[in-house]
């Protein structure tokens, strides 16, 4: 744990729903702290709802322990500017949790600025991905020197499992008790960055005709947290695979549920991420032992099977070979 004894901390992030990396790891931090008799609360960052301004408020002008920590789970620019001027009003000791590499750019101007100022205030910047003080070098922010990388892998509870699964739809039970293998991948939404499907739900729907050509029962499942962004691209591929009547061997799983049964009892969990944080799913799938597939866009935790980024041949090719028990690993 890399909080000083006897700390109050302030978690600043987003917890579920939504379901995603962040929202996991703050809910399952704050479980951990519970369990170690860490005394914390949660501030979470739904930017516009009153619950967020009526802590922001009881932050400003409740008292607090001398130990307090309030800890950023986020580099969006309004939680960074908040966080920047607590930490002149309130004499807390301020930690950054850097998850995600793709927001410390230059052309994030307003972003940059904000991490800029914050970093000579921080007690602790923590990061998950190894190119995140790379990353600081190229946007000209000089980064902190309490700098730490961490894993943001919790655990899950494993004997929520029956309880979780016995939740499940009869549609994704069936799916999974009718085909074999089992291939998943997962979204908080369609994201386009620079043009390009950030999760690759394009890649997974792409591969699903030459893999059933060698594996006819094989079954993908893909989750979407949220699919009101960018609907239209969704149908379009659903529609797509209807046509070539492989849309049987395709689940569309939304809206969010909790996933990690899910990838226990898949075959494969594949990561075609164009660009990419630190990937708590391919944690996830590892320590449940479900083997996985990612793209090279970054540094991937040992154990990953590795694919060329946006390599739609070499996708396939890798799966193929996962599924014949051959050796791509790091």
């Amino acid at each position: 744990m890399f909080y000083p004894k006897e700390s109050f901390v302030i978690l600043k992030g987003s917890t579920p729903p939504p379901i995603g990396g962040v929202s996991i790891h703050v809910s399952r931090l704050s479980n951990v702290l519970t369990k170690s008799g860490v005394e914390h609360r949660i501030w979470d960052t739904s930017i516009g709802t009153v619950s967020y301004y009526t802590n922001l408020f009881k932050i400003l002008f409740s008292r607090f322990p001398k130990n307090t920590i309030l800890h950023l789970h986020s580099i969006y620019w309004k939680h960074l500017l908040v966080v920047l001027l607590i930490s002149y009003l309130k004499p807390f000791k301020i930690y950054l949790t850097n998850h995600n590499i793709w927001a410390i750019d230059k052309k994030f101007k307003l972003i940059s600025f904000l991490l800029r100022k914050l970093q000579p205030r921080l007690s602790k910047l923590l990061y998950v991905n190894p190119g995140t003080p790379e990353k600081y070098k190229e946007a000209n922010i000089e980064i902190s020197k309490f700098n730490e990388r961490i894993s943001p892998f919790l655990p899950p509870n494993l004997d929520e499992k029956d309880e979780i699964f016995n939740a499940y739809s009869d549609k994704i039970k069936r799916f999974l008790a009718e085909k074999s293998p089992i291939l998943i991948a997962n979204a908080h939404k369609i994201v386009f960055l620079n043009d390009v499907d950030l999760y690759g739900f394009d890649m997974c729907t792409a591969a699903l005709p030459s893999l059933l050509s060698r594996f006819p029962d094989l079954g993908l499942i893909f989750a979407i947290g949220d699919v009101t962004d960018h609907n239209d691209y969704i149908m379009k591929k659903m529609e797509e695979m209807e046509k070539s009547s492989i849309s049987d061997s395709f689940l569309l799983v939304y809206p969010q549920i909790t996933i990690w049964p899910l990838i226990a009892e898949s075959d494969v969990m594949l990561r075609p991420t164009s660009t990419d944080g630190s990937a708590i799913s391919i944690d996830e799938a590892l320590y449940l032992g479900t083997k996985v597939l990612a793209s090279d866009a970054t540094a991937r935790q040992k154990g990953t099977a590795i694919f060329k980024n946006r390599d739609q041949s070499d996708f396939i090719k890798k799966i193929i070979k996962i599924l014949d028990n051959a050796t791509v690993g790091n």
